[in-house]
């Protein structure tokens, strides 16, 4: 089984190593989720409406 918080632990520490940033969200997204376009380009305007409302179907979701 996925330990989801190690997951977390390990992606707030590679993000503030790599770029002396403080992550506060995490969103681990089940395969497929992310919305994209007919040519296979990611929404991204549609996938942070989704995440602001909530409405991502995600495996764990921290804040």
């Amino acid at each position: 089984k996925l330990d989801t918080q190690e997951v977390v632990r390990h992606i707030r520490r590679a993000v503030a190593s790599d770029h002396e940033l403080q992550v506060h969200d995490v969103a681990l997204l089940k395969p497929g989720s992310i919305p994209k376009t007919s040519s296979g380009k990611i929404q991204r305007h549609r996938c942070r409406a989704n995440f602001l409302s909530q409405q991502l179907t995600a495996k764990s979701f921290r804040l």
